[in-house]
């Protein structure tokens, strides 16, 4: 049984991982049942939920009250539980009201922590008590999961483990490239400051100044969209910027494979190293060269250099990197190449789920 607030297809983040969970211990053979404040349901490939209240006040009143009368008709319903992942548990509105029920029927549960938010929240007293909150439900469970290994030393458990952000193989492979009249640098995601928004367009006139005769072609939404359609088209550059906008999930992977670089910025501060972008593997897994950002979790985790290359937040560095993929077709190649082997070999969600189930069966013996 997975646990969280919700998840439907349309949103990132969170959503993705709870149907990467999902399609990996199916494929494993187990039976998947998805419980959000909202029903109760078996998993299939593609999941969706009426979700009220999302992103209102009401949203955690409803999800504090939803999740345990949730989990109650859930275990009910089906019976016997062998194991319970509660992904992304923030101090109040996931885990807390949810663990007295699942201690009644002594179910083993897993905390998936994601994004520590709590630790930057004012006021300071919010601070210190979600700290204790989440260290107490930490001692409920017998594995503590996240994506990112700084998450995982906040908290104190002797039984933790890394588990990245996984690719859904069967979406992200390579297709069959066309080939682009100029070279194509391609941006997935929400368009916006934390995304690296705004170095976009001075990366595409360094690389313009240099002499290069490149498009640039961004996919996603995002607040900051709209400025940067108002820039290039300020500066005379909407032939060189190819805007497809949000489109749906399926159609990215065939969007992106036109391309020669995928491009991966993000701001940079102190909360993203915190985070494992969910794009940077599924780039890769098209078996395309990737420039994606300095952050913690991507230098710690892949070969730099080898399996993609990083660059610090300014235009000049991404420049000098995608010029460098660009002009070498053997180290373009190389990269690619490598990234595509590590994402086949260690991030499906299929093995990702067997590392749990594979540290549950160590912890419990």
């Amino acid at each position: 049984m997975i646990i969280n607030d919700w998840i439907s297809n349309t949103v990132a983040g969170g959503t993705y991982r709870i149907q990467g969970f999902a399609k990996g211990f199916q494929s494993l053979g187990h039976k998947v049942i998805i419980v959000t404040p909202w029903g109760v349901i078996k998993y299939e490939k593609h999941n969706s939920i009426h979700q009220p209240n999302v992103k209102s006040p009401l949203y955690y009143a409803t999800t504090s009250l939803g999740l345990p009368l949730q989990s109650i008709r859930a275990i009910m319903r089906t019976g016997l539980i062998d194991l319970v992942l509660i992904q992304m548990p923030s101090p109040f509105t996931k885990a807390l009201t949810i663990l007295p029920i699942l201690k009644i029927f002594d179910v083993p549960i897993i905390l998936d922590f994601g994004d520590p938010w709590w630790k930057g929240s004012d006021p300071s007293i919010y601070k210190y008590i979600s700290s204790k909150i989440i260290q107490f439900q930490a001692k409920e469970s017998i594995l503590i999961t996240s994506f990112s290994k700084l998450i995982l030393k906040l908290i104190d458990h002797e039984n933790k483990v890394h588990i990245p952000n996984g690719v859904d193989i069967e979406l992200f492979r390579p297709g069959n490239e066309e080939k682009p009249d100029v070279p194509l640098v391609g941006f997935l995601g929400a368009f916006t400051k934390r995304n690296g928004a705004e170095i976009i367009i001075p990366i595409l006139t360094e690389l313009m100044r240099r002499g290069f005769d490149v498009r640039f072609v961004l996919i996603g939404g995002g607040d900051l969209l709209q400025t940067i359609y108002s820039e290039i088209t300020r500066r005379g550059l909407k032939e060189k910027v190819i805007i497809f906008g949000d489109v749906p999930r399926q159609k990215i992977p065939r969007l992106l494979s036109m391309c020669n670089v995928l491009a991966a910025p993000y701001l940079n501060s102190k909360e993203l190293h915190y985070i494992f972008p969910t794009k940077i593997p599924e780039m890769m897994a098209l078996k395309k060269p990737v420039v994606a950002a300095s952050l913690y979790e991507i230098v710690t985790t892949f070969k730099i250099n080898e399996e993609l290359l990083v660059a610090r937040y300014n235009a000049i560095d991404y420049a000098d990197k995608i010029e460098l993929l660009l002009t070498d077709p053997i180290l373009r190649e190389k990269i690619a190449e490598k990234g595509y082997e590590r994402i086949r070999k260690e991030f499906t969600w299929e093995k990702l789920s067997m590392k749990i189930l594979e540290n549950i069966k160590f912890v419990t013996g």
